[in-house]
């Protein structure tokens, strides 16, 4: 969503002032919210790479206990097997951590961040499109009366031509009007959507690490 709020600003014409009050707003949040997803993504993916080879670490170590306890006699020999079995168990407990968070965390918080927020940008380049061609619609008619006024006046041939640009205008003006309409509707949707696979991919999250931090 990075540039989205690049092209904001009253236009003067009501309906579409009033279906664009409060959009940057919206677009702000969302653009903070897609820049913080992405930093507590790369954080849950680095510890996700921790986790695993920490499952791997242990699996090798358990091994090399437990070989050394068979090769050893009394109970120096059952207390490494026994240690060796702890790893192998701890490990298997890492690696349980990873595949839950990897289900029910990362897998939802990708989805969420893909899908969703490219529908958020699509939707904002179009507005955005579009109140750049109203922009520059409005700026060509501007200069064209300041030439009409510094030449001789209306003429038969400029009178028609202001009155198709009028139309053009006011046909961009309502398709600004729609397109911030749609961009309000995504991004209402993507903070609801937003927040629910939040709260519950971190509570998840949450609950995995602390039955791991018991286990192991």
């Amino acid at each position: 969503l990075a540039g989205g709020g690049a092209l904001f600003g009253a236009i003067g014409d009501r309906p579409v002032a009033e279906a664009e009050e409060g959009l940057q707003e919206m677009i702000q949040w969302a653009i903070d919210a897609q820049d913080h997803f992405k930093v507590v993504m790369k954080a849950l993916e680095d510890y996700q790479r921790h986790r695993e080879g920490l499952a791997e670490a242990a699996q090798r170590l358990g091994l090399a206990l437990q070989e050394a306890g068979q090769r050893a006699t009394g109970r120096f020999g059952e207390a490494l097997q026994a240690s060796g079995a702890a790893q192998q168990r701890a490990a298997a407990k890492r690696l349980e951590a990873h595949a839950a968070d990897e289900l029910h965390v990362l897998s939802k918080l990708r989805a969420h961040q893909g899908k969703v927020a490219a529908d958020c940008r699509s939707a904002i380049r179009r507005y955005q499109a579009a109140k750049k061609e109203l922009a520059l619609l409005r700026r060509a008619r501007a200069e064209a009366v300041t030439a009409k006024q510094s030449a001789s006046g209306d003429s038969l041939i400029t009178l028609p031509i202001e009155a198709d640009a009028a139309r053009v205008e006011e046909a961009t003006q309502w398709r600004v009007r729609g397109a911030a309409e749609v961009v309000r509707a995504k991004l209402s949707m993507f903070e609801a959507k937003h927040k629910s696979d939040y709260a519950s991919s971190l509570a998840a999250y949450l609950r995995s690490t602390s039955v791991e931090a018991e286990q192991v």
